[in-house]
């Protein structure tokens, strides 16, 4: 009896390997998504630049609300070769998206927070253009390409020099934390904004 169960192992000992493998990896993906900080627990910000500096993260962390586990950052260069795909994957989950011109046509408007003078005024006392679709306001420019100027400027680098563009805020209307401005729970958004749009270069 001992001897034929140990044959019978001996014949299918791949596929009870196999077995065990898809048991760990089944396991390790319930772990790591049971674990993962939820929407609700995190901002996600799409970051298009060429590059940004070392200190970019540790500035990111610091104003981070303390009801947040995390501040995402997804940041990819606007020719990368997958931009299109990606962007169009995170549009309906990603809270803050900063895109240059010519990729605007990927965000879909209708998925992004109208703009009133108001709210502008109330996250900061810098003026900033408008992206506007229909009369209806869906953006700011907070890079200049004329005077190489904007938001960041000292960690983040839009562009490396070539084929310059102007860039642009949007935020996702169904943000979780955007608070009175779109009837949302949690403001955390509206905080990080305020740190953003008001930075000042370090050491100014």
């Amino acid at each position: 009896m001992k001897s034929g169960f140990l044959n019978h192992v001996k014949l299918k000992w791949k596929y009870y390997l196999l077995g065990i493998l898809v048991s760990f990896v089944v396991s390790l993906i319930t772990i790591t998504t049971s674990s993962a900080p939820t929407r609700k627990e995190k901002i996600s910000i799409f970051l298009s630049c060429y590059k940004t500096d070392y200190t970019f993260n540790d500035y990111i962390e610091s104003i981070k609300p303390d009801y947040l586990e995390i501040i995402e950052v997804r940041s990819i260069h606007k020719n990368d070769l997958y931009y299109g795909t990606i962007i169009k994957g995170m549009r309906k989950t990603v809270d803050l998206f900063i895109v240059p011109e010519s990729k605007i046509d990927y965000i879909i408007t209708k998925n992004c927070l109208e703009l009133t003078d108001n709210m502008i005024d109330d996250l900061t006392d810098n003026n900033y253009d408008y992206y506007s679709v229909d009369g209806i306001n869906y953006g700011l420019k907070i890079y200049n390409k004329d005077n190489h100027q904007g938001i960041l400027e000292d960690i983040v680098y839009f562009d490396s020099g070539e084929l310059e563009e102007d860039y642009y805020l949007f935020i996702n209307n169904k943000s979780y934390h955007m608070g009175d401005y779109n009837n949302s729970k949690y403001d955390g958004l509206v905080n990080v904004l305020k740190e953003i749009l008001n930075y000042e270069k370090q050491g100014s």
